[in-house]
Order: C-alpha cells, then structure tokens, then sequence
C-alpha cells in the first residue's frame, strides 16, 4: 500500500485530481490562424457519474511515480447533505416552524430554546432568525422602554408621579416679564 506521504503527495494534489477530473479545468489554448480554442480536461460524463470512477484516477508525485487515488484516500459510500449550510464560517443546521393559531411566539421561543439547552451538545449553540430574532431583540430592550415610559407618564399624572420637576406658580402678570413683545 502506497502513502502519501512517502509518495510527497498532499491534500491539495488530490484536490486538484478531483477537480481536473470532475471540473472543468482549463489547460491550454490551440491557436489556428482564425480562431484559438480552450482545451479542457475533464473526466467523459459516462465517468463522472459513478462513484466507482473515483479508482481511474492517478496522482503522480513529486518524484515522477504514478499512485492510484484509491491507494492513497479511502472511499466508501453514505448517506449525507447535498448542501451544507453555514453561518458566518462556521456550519449549521435551519430548522423552520410556524405556530399553531392562538399560541404566541414568546411562549414558541421559549419551548425551542428549552429544548435546545437540554438535548444539543455544551458546543454547539442557538439562535434565531427571522421573526423570532426580531422578537428576541425587542424584548432586550423592554426594561429601558418600560422605565422610561413611567417616567413620561409620571410626569403628567401627579398620582403616580416618581418624579416630579419643579414648578413655579405664573401669575397672568407674569406672563409679560417671560415673553416680551
């Protein structure tokens, strides 16, 4: 068995294999006296849609050797994503849900929020998107709101003042010392 790192073979070698074979791979240009055309390597679409295809392909090492693909990565089949998601660089999973009528998004975030602390890994995390974050992101600011609305609201209604300013009583006299004409 073959290795690659005795052969001097690296993981970008064996990309560059799989994209020449499975990619389009632009390697040179034939010039004729009216015209120039793209040579492109590629594997024949007949190989290119089997797995199977993947043990025709060689890699040749730094010191001139052949080394067969297979000899060098291991191959097997399974299940898995066509796509996969990411947010920011990192990996991730969307999961959508909607609400049944009458159940409110607060108590919906709530619940999935609980279920994710319990069941997913320490390192993986949650967050939301949509209207779910839009929902989240009011609520940080809810306290402030509601402090200041007591406070504009105080200001008017004497019975539940927690602060007042100061007043001073104006005469209708008064009134010509503080607008003049």
């Amino acid at each position: 068995m073959w290795s690659d790192s005795a052969l001097g073979i690296n993981a970008q070698d064996i990309q560059n294999a799989l994209y020449q074979g499975f990619g389009p791979s632009w390697v040179s240009t034939i010039y004729s006296p009216t015209s120039q055309y793209k040579v492109i390597l590629e594997l024949l679409p007949q190989f290119q849609e089997y797995p199977d295809s993947l043990s025709l392909l060689y890699l040749r090492s730094p010191q001139g050797s052949l080394a067969p693909l297979s000899a060098i990565t291991k191959v097997g089949r399974d299940a898995g994503p066509l796509t996969i998601n990411h947010s920011g660089q990192l990996p991730s999973v969307t999961i959508a849900f909607n609400l049944r009528p009458g159940f409110a998004l607060g108590d919906a975030v709530a619940q999935v929020r609980e279920l994710a602390d319990r069941t997913l890994p320490a390192r993986m995390t949650a967050s939301f998107t949509g209207t779910a974050q839009a929902f989240q992101s009011s609520l940080k600011n809810l306290p402030l709101l509601i402090i200041i609305a007591i406070l504009v609201v105080s200001r008017d209604y004497p019975l539940i003042s927690l602060w007042r300013p100061k007043t001073r009583n104006l005469s209708p006299t008064s009134w010509d010392s503080i607008f003049s004409h």
